[in-house]
């Protein structure tokens, strides 16, 4: 079994676990849009006393489909193809990754970037609320001066860390600010 396996296993336990939405104490919210400006939805973030962050994803006109979605590192959804995110939220303790336009990034490295959340599979109604819970996301790596940015893409990630099957394009974008 692959570290990103028991990765992504850990996180869909922590999930059932987690419960009901969590009040956070300290938080973060990432208003989502699409290439067009439109609003598809919104992302809640907010410290675990435990450690690590607690998500809540609230898609509201996405889409239909499975569909990839990343923490990235930086806070910024300027650029055409919002390729101004940069890559993936590396793993803590990690090297930070260069940001480039090929997305490509290596999950073989650190055993997986802290950024590399389960895909959302969006219903016909575009409406879809899902919470994660991510061990090892921080709320430092949410608000350092980079900041941090949440991409949705256009297909499915397969978890392979092959460039080219991590969801494709970059269709949503959504900036970290605190709350």
């Amino acid at each position: 079994m692959s570290n990103a396996s028991i990765r992504h296993g850990a996180i869909a336990l922590a999930m059932l676990m987690s419960g009901p939405a969590l009040a956070h104490s300290t938080g973060w919210h990432a208003a989502l849009h699409d290439a067009a400006g439109t609003q598809v939805g919104n992302i809640h973030a907010g410290e675990m006393p435990a450690g690590g962050v607690h998500l809540l994803i609230e898609l509201t006109d996405m889409k239909p489909g499975v569909r990839a979605i990343h923490i990235h590192e930086t806070g910024d959804c300027s650029a055409e193809g919002f390729v101004s995110a940069g890559a993936h939220m590396p793993a803590a303790g990690a090297p930070e990754q260069a940001s480039h336009a090929s997305h490509q990034h290596d999950h073989g490295a650190h055993g997986g970037a802290a950024g590399d959340l389960p895909n959302l599979h969006v219903p016909e109604t575009g409406m879809l609320t899902v919470e994660y819970f991510v061990p090892g996301l921080s709320p430092a790596m949410l608000s350092d001066e980079n900041g941090a940015s949440v991409i949705i893409h256009a297909g499915a990630d397969d978890y392979s860390g092959v460039a080219e099957r991590q969801g494709g394009a970059r269709e949503v974008c959504g900036v970290f600010e605190p709350h």
